[in-house]
């Protein structure tokens, strides 16, 4: 169950017991924060507001309270202002992990979605954010069942054979023959031989009053042209160094930190990965090379989009912290437990012994993802989605060093496995939305 759903229906009970309507309870119930860890998951009000709207005195406010949520899945907790609604956890465990169970996609549909022909346009390829952006926005679209197609520039002249209606040099659409930013871009969309629903336009915060004219100029050649959303991304302070020689100089470091672990290094070395089908590498390498990858995408992306920035080296080396590393670990631990334990995933396992304070923690970001996969999407925001895998890597490790399956009675094993199991597709999903490939070892 999404959290939508429990608020939804608070909101509902307290309407129904109270003779209020939904915006007036909607207004008084927040979510706890993900750092309050023993009290996560629960919606909490003021005691005080709900008095000014019931009209009641704050005696048989609480007595009301109390009577109304003697039964059902929720824990009403009192303090002296405030009150909370607590989901009971074997009610929260056992409808996220039947939900999440065994399909993560389902589970994750993302609200109010509509599958769109959409056209990608990256104004600048060669600007990192943009050209990370540009992944994202595809991952994510293809996620929700659009048709995505990425727009190559347009090459060759600007002539008047290409736009007869438009007046090229008074437009500002080209200098002698050659193209201007303008013209290409034009061309690039006239020449477009899929139907589109919507034209995506990633272009830095200036390009704002370029894109308005684009969908001018579009609109006076064609009549049924696609609305143009620009997608704006803040200034980006690059190091001296350029893309190729940061992430040659992050592989070296990642197989540095490899070899801490001899045994494990020797054999990545020693082994082989195919990929393309056909291409055999060392292990060692392709892992290094996708650890560089991740750090670099996750250093770019995980600042709001429109804020500027800059690049900095020592971060993008660095193992440690918020990076892509320790994202990419976790869901190598998990995958590795599943190596090492050989255990089999058991669809009607007891849920009831999970009982620990880590799993409630963990168990409600699982229920919150959709949530956040619904945020990062609409509003096109992927540090919203990066930001929530930090937090779920930190609870996923929370619960690692807690909830041993190897070696555990299947009575207590199973359904810990059922847990992380939901949590690594979690992840894989993330990755996948980030254009990301997530590692199994490393």
């Amino acid at each position: 169950m999404s959290w939508h759903f429990y608020r939804q229906e608070i909101v509902e009970l307290l309407c129904s017991g109270f003779t209020l309507i939904p915006n007036q309870v909607s207004d008084i119930i927040e979510l706890t924060k993900p750092r309050d860890v023993l009290r996560y998951g629960e919606f909490q009000g003021s005691i005080d507001k709900l008095v000014r709207l019931t009209e009641l005195s704050k005696e048989e406010t609480k007595q009301k309270l109390e009577s109304m949520f003697q039964t059902g899945h929720y824990e009403l907790v009192q303090s002296k202002s405030l009150f909370s609604f607590r989901i009971q956890t074997k009610f929260l465990i056992s409808n996220t992990l039947s939900q999440c169970f065994p399909d993560v996609s389902k589970f994750n549909q993302v609200k109010g979605a509509v599958s769109k022909r959409v056209g990608i346009l990256v104004s600048d390829t060669e600007n990192w954010r943009g050209e990370t952006l540009g992944n994202f926005v595809r991952e994510s679209h293809k996620f929700v069942g659009c048709k995505v197609f990425t727009l190559t520039k347009y090459v060759g002249n600007i002539s008047k054979e290409l736009f007869p209606n438009l007046e090229l040099d008074k437009e500002k659409l080209r200098i002698g023959t050659e193209g201007t930013k303008l013209g290409i871009e034009l061309a690039t969309l006239w020449k477009c031989e899929e139907k589109l629903d919507l034209i995506i336009y990633i272009g830095e915060d200036h390009l704002k009053q370029h894109v308005a004219k684009l969908q001018q100029l579009l609109l006076e050649i064609s009549e049924n042209c696609p609305d143009i959303l620009h997608l704006p991304y803040g200034p980006l302070t690059k190091p001296t160094l350029s893309k190729e020689e940061i992430l040659h100089a992050s592989q070296l470091e990642m197989q540095e930190l490899m070899k801490e672990s001899e045994n494990r290094y020797e054999d990545l070395l020693n082994s082989t990965i195919t990929i393309n089908e056909s291409e055999d590498i060392c292990l060692l390498h392709w892992i290094s090379q996708v650890l560089s990858q991740t750090n670099w995408v996750v250093q770019l992306l995980q600042i709001r989009r429109q804020k500027s920035s800059k690049f900095s080296y020592e971060r993008m080396l660095d193992a440690k912290g918020h990076s892509g590393v320790y994202l990419q670990y976790t869901h190598a631990r998990i995958t590795g437990i599943e190596r090492k334990s050989d255990i089999q995933l058991n669809s009607n396992c007891d849920l009831g012994t999970l009982v620990e304070p880590e799993v409630r923690q963990l168990i409600w970001l699982l229920a919150t993802f959709s949530w956040h996969l619904e945020q990062s999407y609409t509003t096109l925001e992927p540090c919203i989605l990066i930001h929530y895998l930090f937090q779920l890597s930190i609870a996923i490790s929370n619960g690692l060093s807690v909830l041993r399956v190897k070696d555990k009675n299947p009575l207590v094993s199973e359904p810990r496995w059922m847990l992380f199991w939901c949590s690594r597709e979690i992840l894989r999903l993330g990755f996948q939305l980030l254009g990301l490939t997530p590692l199994d070892k490393m």
